[in-house]
């Protein structure tokens, strides 16, 4: 997919950069950690319904939790390194990554409008998601941001902006 000729301007200076923080998984390790807790110690023995001695449940019980963990925090070592979100005077650049095919960029004069979301344990830990509304497009979430407050306040500033200028 081609770029438009205005978007791949390298000299647009950036206005915010924003990407998946680090306070975005503490959440799931609070819950994480709830269910490891529940699994571990206060699960009822599936052992005896299957017939597996009490050892061999434990050893089952040890490795889903621990596999779980591996799986969550290769999800967060990604999300962390590879989701960017870049706002400059005309442009909003989104990328997540090489698992997901490439965005083009945001005309910030085609934004509709400007959302903020964050469930309660997120909002905790001040990370929630932006959605922005572009004309003609589906919308476009970028969650696991740090302060989201801000960064959709800049986001509104730099389409009023480039309406006006």
């Amino acid at each position: 997919m081609a770029l438009p000729p205005e978007a791949d301007d390298p000299s647009e200076p950036d206005l915010y950069w924003a990407g998946h923080s680090g306070w975005a998984m503490l959440p799931g390790v609070v819950i994480g950690a709830g269910l490891s807790a529940i699994v571990m110690l206060a699960a009822p023995s599936v052992g005896n319904l299957v017939d597996l001695a009490p050892n061999t449940t434990a050893l089952i019980r040890f490795w889903l939790v621990l596999v779980g963990w591996i799986a969550a925090g290769l999800v967060w070592a990604y999300r962390g390194a590879s989701f960017v979100y870049r706002l400059t005077p005309r442009h909003l650049y989104v990328d997540f990554g090489s698992l997901y095919r490439p965005l083009p960029p945001v005309a910030l004069v085609d934004v509709t409008d400007v959302e903020c979301w964050a469930w309660r344990l997120r909002r905790v830990f001040g990370v929630g998601s932006v959605v922005v509304r572009v004309s003609g497009r589906s919308p476009l979430r970028m969650s696991g941001i740090f302060r989201p407050i801000r960064f959709a306040t800049a986001i509104r500033r730099a389409i009023k902006e480039a309406r006006n200028g």
